[in-house]
């Protein structure tokens, strides 16, 4: 099964109050922890989709946003038209907590035929997940008509939600997005 990884990084950070991606922690970019966690055999090649295409991270690609401001439905159409794989494992730079065992344990239990995310708590986390090229053009058709949530795209598809508790290398701070430096900072230091 063949796997491409797209990390997205167009994202505002107007919360964070500067650039999320390339914000040091431990003395490398946000983004280079979420890229070190990609870096299994599992993974063909690692690209990341942001709207200026800047060269924020160690990765295989940078592709510029085709639909800037479209939100992560725009992130990950821009993805899926890059990619020559049918399962493309789409993560937020804002995840700098996971693992490769993490990772791993996540694609193993992928249903190969259908779009999977992960969820804890029962709040699901749709930028961690394996998207089908299939829905490249269903995602083209949900920005044409202005229905950017990704919880609508998720319904329309059957995706599969695996349970973040399941994977192995799951810790509590795994799936922390960070949207704030003192959110950061808190989840640092546990």
């Amino acid at each position: 099964m063949e796997i491409n990884a797209y990390i997205l990084a167009g994202g505002k950070s107007s919360r964070f109050g500067s650039d999320k991606a390339s914000f040091l922690i431990d003395g490398y970019p946000m983004i280079d922890h979420v890229s070190e966690a990609l870096q299994i055999p599992e993974i063909k090649s690692v690209s990341i989709v942001d709207k200026f295409a800047s060269s924020k991270s160690k990765a295989d690609h940078i592709i510029m946003d085709v639909l800037p401001d479209k939100g992560p439905l725009g992130g990950i159409l821009t993805a899926l038209a890059h990619s020559q794989t049918q399962l493309n494992f789409i993560v937020s730079c804002d995840l700098p907590f996971i693992s490769k065992e993490m990772v791993r344990s996540f694609l193993a239990q992928v249903d190969p035929h259908k779009n999977t995310i992960i969820s804890n708590d029962d709040r699901l986390h749709p930028l961690f997940g394996v998207y089908q090229k299939k829905h490249l053009a269903l995602i083209e058709e949900f920005i044409a008509n202005d229905r950017l949530k990704m919880m609508d795209f998720i319904d329309e598809t059957g995706t599969v939600i695996l349970k973040s508790e399941d994977l192995d290398g799951y810790q509590e701070k795994s799936l922390i997005n960070v949207n704030t430096k003192e959110e950061l900072e808190k989840w640092i230091t546990k």
